[in-house]
């Protein structure tokens, strides 16, 4: 009768715990997308010259969000975290003043 006993909460327990495990396994799957994108570039003058320090406007067409970016010594910029969507992207920069409309 223990040896019984035994034999079926060993059971129950293992199919708890492998039950718990793909639970976990799935929660992970489903929290760990996202449904964001970003937008990235590097900013430029008309001779091709870098320009640092810019700071870049992403400006979401729907909502009219705004996410502000600073590019880097390269002229690299990286705006992250964006709602599905159409964007306009304003540059600033030492003389340079440049609107890109409709990004998505």
């Amino acid at each position: 009768m223990t040896k019984g006993f035994s034999r079926q909460f060993g059971t129950r327990y293992f199919s708890l715990a492998l039950a718990t495990f793909f639970l976990m396994a799935f929660t992970a799957t489903v929290f760990g997308q996202a449904e964001t994108g970003q937008i990235s570039g590097k900013v430029t003058d008309p001779n091709g010259a870098v320009v640092p320090n810019a700071s870049v406007t992403v400006k979401s067409v729907s909502t009219t969000a705004e996410r502000t970016a600073t590019a880097d010594s390269d002229g690299v910029y990286l705006v992250t975290n964006l709602q599905p969507g159409l964007y306009d992207v304003t540059v600033k920069g030492g003389s340079l003043l440049h609107l890109l409309s409709g990004w998505k």
